[in-house]
């Protein structure tokens, strides 16, 4: 059972860090992102793989989660969440 919004976009629902934080806390993840000073839609863009991560959003997850989330950790998400999408769109196509 995933206890957070990104699997409500349906687009990542594996229990990655920033999962399990926002999981632990019960923070939703539009509120996180608003009190990390970032648009939800940004973060969710960003871990859903339809925006490239910036290093600013990175580490703005980073301090959000005290650490629990790192900078590359979050990359690693977005980036994962992007190949995801590539497969499923050429599997598509073929």
């Amino acid at each position: 059972m995933c206890l957070t919004k990104i699997c409500l976009f349906g687009t990542f629902c594996g229990m990655d860090a920033l999962s399990t934080f926002l999981g632990e806390t019960g923070e939703k993840l539009s509120t996180f992102a608003v009190r990390i000073g970032r648009s939800p839609s940004t973060l969710s863009r960003a871990i859903s793989g339809r925006r490239d991560p910036s290093i600013d959003l990175a580490r703005d997850v980073e301090r959000g989660t005290r650490g629990r989330v790192s900078t590359i950790q979050f990359i690693e998400i977005c980036l994962k969440a992007q190949k995801r999408g590539a497969s499923s769109l050429q599997e598509a196509a073929e």
